[in-house]
């Protein structure tokens, strides 16, 4: 049984932190169409899951944008695996 608690606490504490990075997220219609984007960027952040669902690294990635965290390439690419469910307009 400690096991599972274990699990469901990391679990929650990954969703608890996936919805505060989402928080920050920018979705205005005058940038980039109206895509999600990074704060104070107009970089997607489909481009960034994106190129990780291919297969890049995420050391290039980070060259390429080193204002990115750990926490944004690990959330990006969940945050687009979850919008082909589509994602509510309203973000958390």
């Amino acid at each position: 049984m400690r096991n599972k608690d274990a699990i469901d606490l990391e679990l929650s504490d990954t969703i608890t932190r996936f919805k505060d990075w989402q928080k920050c997220l920018v979705r205005d219609s005058n940038i980039m169409g109206g895509e999600t984007v990074f704060p104070n960027s107009r970089l997607t952040v489909r481009r960034i899951g994106s190129m990780l669902d291919r297969g890049e690294s995420a050391e290039v990635i980070r060259d390429d944008y080193p204002y990115l965290s750990q926490e944004d390439l690990e959330f990006a690419q969940i945050y687009i695996r979850l919008s082909h469910r589509s994602l509510p307009e309203k973000l958390c």
